[in-house]
């Protein structure tokens, strides 16, 4: 899946012998919004604050990347906190 990666920044390359051109991606008219959220040390309750911000700012969608250790759903409070959004 390499190559769907590259969405804007392709260029006019042909990918698999077809598609020349500019890929432009998914969602054209899309606009990103990027929160800085923690440092060297986190709290769950920042995380849940920031994805607070970002739903009042409009955001549609969040893609968190945390690194934290895997645990159990009930005991996530960032799962547990994100189920009442949907």
């Amino acid at each position: 899946m390499r190559d769907s990666s590259c969405w804007k920044f392709c260029g006019r390359r042909k990918r698999f012998g077809v598609a020349n051109g500019t890929a432009v991606g998914i969602a054209p008219y899309a606009h990103l919004a990027i929160y800085r959220v923690c440092g060297l040390d986190c709290a769950e309750g920042d995380v849940l604050d920031a994805m607070d911000a970002a739903v009042h700012d409009g955001v549609d969608m969040l893609s968190l990347s945390l690194g934290w250790p895997s645990i159990p759903f009930y005991e996530d409070v960032i799962a547990v906190g994100t189920f009442g959004a949907m």
